[in-house]
């Protein structure tokens, strides 16, 4: 968090890719391809991803040891204090879309790679609920090794506990004894959640938009795939007589609808499903920049970097 106001740009001590904060990371990069480059918007992008890979991503514990990758939070007083937190929001599954946007832009194909297994993992949090969409907010676990991460059901166990504490764990008896089985059940928690701390769906697009940018930067066939089983899931959950609506909580089926419409599921959800199945040359990427509004703004044609 900083304060521009008291000009406070270092006292903050939560560091995220999520609320607050999403959209200067995407702008940094965005303003290079707007101007047809800029050494110091580069510059302050190659910073703040080098930081987002080292301390932010994180590998989470799922069965069957799948190789995705989600971004979390770090609370950090100094480079000597750094507390790594698996906490993962779905605003923040705009990040794959951009670290492959980045790599392909600036020439990095690791980046591109860290993109695909960012967007990977926002796409399984869909996969894994009941209702096959993501909720706002989820806690998992991380894995203490990138390259490798075997499920271990005793760990996910002891994480639930941690999240759930007996003081906070909803029963319909009071004072019931704490049992790591009734709160998976209690929960509705699939393996791997170790908690979801907001389990709403508000007809957010940032997991489709990452698998759009990633579909254009790559042509992988399986997106397109990806896309309209997300976009029929939501359809099923979300539609009403007039419209769409946010829904209370993706773990339950019977969960009614809050009624609420946000104007991005317009302007941005449906917008980049559009794209997704679209031709390439309809917002070519190579002379537009979609805003954190998924609005396009023509760029400079100095550099072509999409195919």
């Amino acid at each position: 968090m900083v304060n521009s106001h008291e000009q406070d740009f270092h006292s903050g001590t939560q560091f995220t890719v999520g609320a607050l904060s999403d959209s200067v990371y995407e702008y940094i990069l965005k303003m290079v391809a707007l101007l047809g480059g800029s050494d110091m918007y580069e510059t302050m992008y190659d910073m703040a991803v080098d930081a987002i890979v080292k301390h932010i991503i994180f590998r989470p514990m799922v069965p069957g040891d799948l190789d995705i990758l989600l971004a979390g939070k770090v609370s950090a007083f100094d480079t000597a204090h750094v507390v790594h937190q698996p906490d993962a929001e779905h605003l923040g599954c705009f990040i794959g879309g951009l670290m492959a946007l980045g790599g392909r832009m600036l020439s990095n194909k690791s980046h591109i790679e860290i993109g695909r297994k960012l967007t990977e993992g926002c796409i399984w949090s869909y996969d894994a609920l009941p209702l096959g969409i993501g909720p706002e907010d989820m806690s998992l676990v991380a894995c203490e090794s990138r390259t490798h991460c075997p499920w271990n059901e005793s760990t996910w166990h002891a994480a639930v506990l941690d999240r759930h504490p007996p003081s906070q764990v909803r029963y319909s008896t009071p004072r019931r004894v704490l049992d790591v089985h009734t709160i998976i059940r209690t929960e509705r928690l699939p393996p791997a959640f170790a908690a979801m701390t907001n389990k709403h769906y508000i007809l957010r697009p940032e997991a489709l938009e990452s698998v759009f940018v990633l579909y254009r930067i790559t042509g992988d066939p399986k997106l397109r795939d990806d896309a309209w089983r997300m976009f029929t899931r939501i359809q099923n959950a979300t539609r009403t007589d007039l419209a769409n609506s946010a829904i209370s909580d993706v773990t339950d089926p019977t969960a009614p609808k809050m009624d609420e419409m946000e104007s991005f599921w317009l302007a941005e959800t449906l917008k980049y499903l559009y794209l997704i199945f679209s031709n390439s040359n309809l917002v070519n990427l190579n002379d537009w920049v979609l805003n954190t509004e998924a609005h396009p703004l023509r760029r400079s044609r100095e550099r072509g970097w999409i195919r």
